[in-house]
């Protein structure tokens, strides 16, 4: 886990003491908006929502967490309840940390603060850039996120176009509220650029045809 890298093989038995295990199956909540938490939980083994639900009831989805990420750093750092909720994705398993315990683990060893903090300004500027993308066309905002996935090269793909392919990490509706978008809205702009020869869609699978393009799409956001 990422935060707690650079520690001794014997910190690293005593952090892992101090964790206690948590399962969270696909589909149920880690946690929900308005509860009181005093525990930080680190991602182990899987995927997690955070979404927020506005007061006009729609959803919307904050970030996604992966193996090494964490949540409950709000509560820690100010004591307030959380707004957010996460909900398991696939079948998930947390290393949860009490406040308690997490407090001394800074204090005593100023390597965990130090990535505790560069993760916490990785966020901001995630979020920031969020902000940034909101006054775009949703051709911007799609091409910019595609091109914000990571990418793997796929050797089969190569007769489709550069072999460069990207997972959409969530349901396509959960992309079309990250994007701010409705679902009819992000389906057909998909299939747009699969039109024009930009992308080539195979599910949850995404071969990037023309790279370029959606640089150019993007515009500014890339």
């Amino acid at each position: 886990m990422p935060i707690f890298q650079g520690l001794t093989a014997g910190e690293q038995e005593r952090v892992a003491g101090l964790a206690r295990p948590q399962r969270v199956a696909k589909g149920e909540y880690a946690f929900m908006g308005g509860e009181r938490l005093s525990q930080l939980m680190v991602v182990h083994r899987g995927r997690l929502k955070v979404t927020r639900t506005l007061p006009s009831g729609v959803e919307r989805v904050v970030r996604v967490l992966d193996p090494g990420d964490f949540l409950g750093e709000y509560a820690f750092l100010t004591g307030e309840r959380l707004h957010n909720s996460a909900i398991a994705l696939e079948d998930s398993a947390l290393c949860v940390f009490s406040h308690a315990d997490l407090a001394e683990l800074l204090t005593q060893h100023p390597s965990i603060s130090a990535r505790f903090m560069a993760a916490l300004s990785h966020r901001l500027a995630s979020a920031e850039r969020q902000l940034a993308v909101v006054g775009a066309s949703v051709p911007e905002r799609l091409a910019d996120y595609l091109l914000s996935l990571p990418t793997t090269t796929d050797a089969a793909g190569a007769t489709r176009g550069n072999g460069v392919v990207v997972q959409l990490p969530l349901p396509k509706k959960d992309i079309a509220a990250l994007l701010q978008t409705s679902p009819e809205s992000l389906s057909r702009h998909l299939r747009a650029f699969e039109e024009g020869g930009v992308i080539g869609v195979d599910r949850a699978v995404v071969h990037l045809l023309d790279v370029d393009a959606l640089i150019e799409i993007a515009g500014d956001l890339s």
